[in-house]
């Protein structure tokens, strides 16, 4: 007995039918291929060798740096803009710096598969530069699985700190939901006391800057930041560095540079400073100059739909097994009805 009539016979909404049928089944198939294709290869993909805040990587990092000759990267706020996020470091990587600083939000969403993309998709760069990292607002969450303790299990400390001779370099988590007790400001403070005096150059990173550094802003303030700026302006920091604004905004306050960069692929913010970019810092000689590099936006369509696939479809089937059952069931009997479509056009062909 035959499964369908002859198409030669068949109304042509049936023939219709039938081949969209066809083509939705075989549009499924595909997707939950490069689905399980695209999610295995991240999955076994290695962590960076010099992506993190670990000890072992700032000291082997800061023993091999001349502290009289080396420059480091700042860009912030990389979310889901992949290709203008590799457009930047494929310039950064040119310039050799000793290091690369990325100032949070990593992710557009605050969960592991997210994070697996971003290490999987930096890999390439951070086998060769070493990449300290802050965490953003969009990196880590109370509410959510991926918290400040999976933050430093990934990536190593949060706050940290290390010297290239004279040149001091403090790194802060200022969100507002890991500071009910000014954590971020005592941890700056007793840094500051203890490494002053030896520090002819300070550079501090935040993700969130403080408010009234500019009325340019079109994010959230750093809470405390009147604590904050009385702590620098008392301890004469020399620059602070922050993302979370997407764009370019550059002040001076009671002789400290305050850079706001957080051009790094993001969609951009503000009336001024509007464009993707990273700061160089060139240090030589006890003299500090900064350099704006910009590039255009880049939407790379293939890159986009490789991580859609991943964080989306990739990201239910690894969080709920169930649902990855069902898809490699259902890819199974998708194949299965389409062979059967196609065995049965051909016989009444």
């Amino acid at each position: 007995m035959r499964l369908f009539k002859q198409f030669d016979s068949e109304p042509r909404i049936m023939r219709m039918l039938k081949s969209t049928l066809m083509c939705v089944l075989a549009a499924i198939i595909i997707l939950i291929v490069c689905t399980l294709v695209v999610g295995v290869e991240i999955e076994r993909s290695k962590y960076p060798s010099l992506l993190g805040n670990r000890p072992q990587n700032i000291q082997k990092m800061t023993s091999h740096a001349d502290p009289n000759n080396f420059s480091f990267v700042v860009m912030g706020d990389v979310k889901d803009s992949t290709p203008t996020f590799e457009s930047l470091l494929d310039i950064a990587e040119k310039e050799n710096p000793l290091f690369i600083v990325v100032l949070g939000d990593l992710v557009n969403q605050t969960n592991q598969v997210n994070h697996k993309l971003f290490t999987y998709e930096i890999s390439e760069y951070a086998s060769k530069i070493p990449f300290l990292l802050i965490p953003g607002n969009h990196d880590i969450s109370l509410e959510d699985s991926f918290g400040l303790r999976e933050f430093e299990q990934t990536y190593g400390p949060a706050q940290f700190n290390f010297s290239i001779g004279p040149y001091l370099f403090v790194f802060l988590n200022d969100l507002p939901e890991y500071n009910p007790e000014k954590q971020y400001l005592n941890y700056l403070e007793k840094t500051l006391q203890e490494n002053s005096a030896t520090a002819k150059k300070i550079f501090i990173f935040t993700h969130i800057p403080p408010s009234g550094i500019s009325n340019l802003l079109e994010c959230s303030s750093a809470p405390y930041s009147e604590s904050f700026i009385d702590i620098i302006s008392k301890y004469h920091v020399d620059y602070v560095f922050s993302g979370d604004h997407h764009g370019y905004i550059k002040t001076v306050k009671n002789d400290t540079t305050y850079i706001v960069t957080g051009g790094g692929g993001a969609r951009l913010r503000g009336s001024k400073g509007k464009f993707h970019h990273f700061v160089e810092i060139n240090i030589k000689n006890e003299n500090v100059n900064e350099s704006v590099i910009a590039v255009e936006h880049k939407h790379g369509g293939l890159e986009i739909l490789e991580r859609n696939i991943a964080v989306y479809f990739w990201g239910a089937i690894r969080q709920n097994t169930l649902i990855g059952a069902m898809s490699i069931l259902y890819c199974c009997a998708a194949v299965f009805t389409v062979l059967i479509l196609l065995r049965r056009k051909k016989e009444c062909g």
